[in-house]
């Protein structure tokens, strides 16, 4: 809902996004993530050896167990308590707040029927504070700036807020044959200009899945791990890749040749520096968030606009689109 440009980052490196002709007759969304349901407020799920209901997010749910009205999690804000790190050097460090366990109504919405979804999702998250509470009115909100605000001031949102989605199921078969998938993003941060990104140029083209790159926050994983969880960041930029196969296939107004040999001199731009700045980086590691976010307009200068895709834009294309171009905001559909 709060229409941000790549995925969360705790499955992965790279998104898939589903055809919105599955909304018509086959998505169930819940109001939170159906994991934290499980973990917080399934009164038998609880009671198992081994639950984890003691992971620690802050969210408030209609607990099975009336005996059990609150909940103490920890979450990224102050250092007040260090749990597991990858890196040793760097701890993540965890806030602690104390959540009231009512209030959610986990039933699920679908097409047409979907206010209750956003009324329990801002209770559900009403505990959580990040920078971007300051545009008032929660988590609702939240929502509404980021779709009608006309300056970053009300746009711009953290990583912390990322985590507040809506969980959309799609109830159905996904079949490539029938373009049930419309575009593969990559994590920029983590593959562009690395062997990997390649494989997931060939794997977008063998599908004939248009492919998109992303910056989020500029991190590899949104900041939950790197003390920028609570950063307010744009989440808006995505960028169409120009290699020839995947203009191939959509209706962009990139010029095929001249973009395909910019988007090669970008590519080769940030494989530069991920050799040259941070030698000891795997071939496979994230960039440093302000190498990432420093690279981003460099690249994009690179194309122009007219491979940019709008993320915030209202979603009026049709179901084989994949969003509009920043350049006039004009539908990028498939041509076939």
């Amino acid at each position: 809902m709060l229409r941000v440009d790549k995925g969360n980052p705790q499955f992965g490196r790279v998104a898939a996004v589903f055809s919105p002709s599955f909304w018509s007759d086959a998505v169930a969304a819940t109001p939170v993530d159906s994991g934290l349901y499980e973990g917080w407020c399934n009164k038998t799920y609880i009671g198992l050896p081994g639950s984890t209901h003691s992971i620690g997010m802050p969210v408030a749910c209609a607990s099975l167990e009336p005996s059990i009205p609150f909940f103490a999690p920890y979450y990224p804000y102050t250092r007040t308590r260090t749990l597991y790190s990858p890196n040793p050097s760097s701890p993540i460090y965890y806030h602690h707040a104390q959540v009231e366990c009512a209030s959610l109504n986990p039933s699920p919405g679908t097409l047409g029927h979907i206010d209750h979804v956003l009324l329990s999702n801002a209770r559900a998250w009403a505990g959580l504070i990040t920078n971007s509470t300051t545009v008032g009115g929660g988590q609702l909100g939240r929502l509404f700036s980021r779709w009608h605000g006309d300056s970053s001031r009300w746009t711009d949102i953290s990583a912390a807020d990322t985590a507040t989605y809506i969980e959309s199921n799609v109830l159905a078969q996904a079949l490539f044959s029938e373009r049930s998938i419309t575009l593969y993003i990559g994590c920029f941060a983590s593959l562009f200009g690395t062997a990997r990104g390649k494989t997931l140029q060939l794997v977008a083209s063998s599908r004939g899945i248009a492919l998109a790159w992303a910056i989020g926050d500029g991190t590899d994983d949104q900041g939950f791990a790197t003390y920028s969880a609570y950063d307010r960041a744009g989440f808006d930029g995505r960028l169409l890749d120009a290699s020839i196969g995947n203009l191939r296939l959509v209706n962009t107004s990139l010029q095929r040749d001249l973009s395909s040999t910019a988007f090669a001199r970008a590519w080769a731009l940030v494989a530069a520096a991920r050799a040259t700045s941070y030698p000891e980086l795997p071939e496979d590691g994230p960039l440093p968030r302000g190498l990432a976010r420093g690279l981003w307009p460099q690249v994009t200068a690179m194309l122009g606009d007219a491979a940019l895709l709008g993320v915030r834009a209202p979603a009026t294309c049709g179901g084989a689109c994949i969003g509009r171009s920043a350049r006039g905001g004009a539908c990028v559909c498939y041509l076939e």
